[in-house]
């Protein structure tokens, strides 16, 4: 996620700012905060987290009031944004229902997050080494100082069940443990260490060498490779990151008028992101109850088109009275849900409009039953 991106950058300027007070660093950082926020809404809370624990810093480092303000004013395009997503959200009938699997535990969050537990530790190690023996004081702020204060103030058990339920959710909540400098620290510890072995060691130049490969040995064999088949991670060769089946279908359409589709799991997911001139039936279970009630029927009965066309639901009786309920021009069927594709074939007029190496683009025709 592009906000791995945003944050160091954050951090930069709020360095730059802290050390300077420089007020077009200010600007800078509002300037950020709006590219984050337009990247993710997570940015809401996750910029406004790291602002407030630059807060603390400066004041700690400047002991001024003023300083408190200063910062406050590069959240302002935050809480714009904040505020404009909150008027949104009261155009809807039922409210945003977050589908929670398992309950919120800030352990398993840290277990998953810390993965094999090496670089992790190191970084835990680093905070006091610098505190105690580094010279640099914007390392003993930003690094041991900053990190300390987010685990004060959110990355702990007793708060984060708070920030999960009010602020993000238990599924994302460990989106803040990318506040964690970890990559700083551990570069700057490797720092540390090389200076180390050469002026109190004595150790060459070109014999240490073997403490830059060990070291970055350790760092390369700690953890797991995040892009793997046991991370559920799926690697796709399209620029728009999208399933190019769905990519596409979507380029396929040409339509100046809204048209509505039926579709399965990839096409509730991604085909809008294609083409806004789509509709579709059934998107996110999420997204559908911020509309209508999930105990409604129209609800029930857009997941039953959802699941028909899925291939999870295979009794058609009600298909038809569904598809012209619901005006849909059409429905986009994988090739393997070869019972479906046989009772649309029987239907006269039904046509395939398009063909990918997965998918059949169907034409209805039920609707004129």
């Amino acid at each position: 996620m592009l906000l791995n991106i945003v944050i160091p950058l954050l951090e930069c300027y709020l360095v730059k700012y802290i050390n300077t007070r420089k007020k077009k660093f200010l600007v800078i950082v509002a300037v950020i905060n709006i590219a984050g926020i337009s990247l993710s809404p997570t940015a809401i809370y996750i910029c406004t987290f790291l602002i407030i624990s630059f807060i603390v810093i400066s004041y700690i480092k400047h002991r001024e009031k003023k300083d408190i303000c200063a910062l406050f004013f590069s959240l302002i395009p935050v809480f714009v944004f904040a505020l404009l997503i909150y008027r949104a959200s009261l155009l809807y009938t039922a409210g945003w229902i977050v589908e929670e699997k398992n309950p919120f535990n800030f352990y398993t969050d840290l277990k998953l997050f810390v993965g094999s537990g090496v670089l992790f530790y190191l970084f835990l190690f680093s905070l006091p080494m610098f505190l105690l023996i580094s010279k640099f004081k914007t390392a003993k702020y930003f690094i041991s100082y900053y990190s300390f204060i987010l685990f004060l103030l959110f990355i702990n058990p007793i708060t984060a069940k708070y920030i999960a339920k009010y602020f993000s959710s238990g599924q994302t909540y460990w989106r803040i443990f990318w506040l964690l400098p970890i990559g700083a620290a551990l570069s700057y510890l490797g720092i540390l260490g090389l200076v180390f072995t050469m002026k109190k060691l004595q150790i060459p130049f070109n014999k240490q060498i073997i403490f830059i490969v060990l070291y970055s040995i350790i760092i390369g064999i700690s953890g797991k490779y995040v892009y793997s088949n046991n991370n559920n991670v799926l690697l796709i060769n399209t620029p728009y990151k999208i399933p190019k089946d769905i990519v596409e279908v979507g380029s396929q359409i040409k339509t100046t008028k809204v048209i509505r589709i039926a579709s399965g799991e990839e096409g509730a997911m991604y085909l809008r992101s294609i083409n806004n001139q789509i509709e579709l039936v059934y998107t996110r279970y999420s997204y559908m109850a911020g509309f209508l009630d999930p105990n409604s029927q129209e609800f029930k009965e857009r997941v039953l088109l959802y699941e028909i066309v899925d291939g999870e639901v295979d009794n058609y009786n009600d298909l038809g009275y569904l598809l012209k309920k619901y005006d849909v021009n059409y429905l986009l069927v994988k090739k393997e849900n070869k019972k479906l594709l046989n009772y649309l074939s029987a239907i006269k007029n039904n046509s395939i409009e398009i063909e990918t190496e997965k998918y059949f683009l169907i034409k209805n025709n039920l609707i004129n039953l």
